[in-house]
């Protein structure tokens, strides 16, 4: 097994084009093949539209499954998120 890392600025988009801007970091293990899972945390810093001004934070956890295509990663994340509106 290899210990792994991952941290990562993003965004999410609703369909009005609301974005929600997030920081987050994994930690985890993955398992020769690629199998493996990580748990992470997560910062809501800020957004744009409906969502401008929200903060919060989320916790994650991710399990990597066996992709059914080669070359093709898939995983499975749960978290759960508080967030506030002004």
């Amino acid at each position: 097994m290899n210990s792994s890392t991952e941290q990562s600025t993003e965004f999410a988009e609703n369909e009005d084009r609301d974005e929600v801007f997030y920081t987050y970091k994994f930690a985890g293990q993955q398992k020769p093949g690629g199998m493996g899972s990580a748990k992470g945390t997560g910062t809501i810093t800020g957004g744009t539209g409906k969502a401008a001004g929200i903060q919060g934070s989320f916790e994650m956890t991710r399990t990597v499954v066996r992709s059914s295509v080669e070359g093709i990663g898939q995983n499975y994340v749960k978290s759960t998120t508080k967030y506030t509106l002004p």
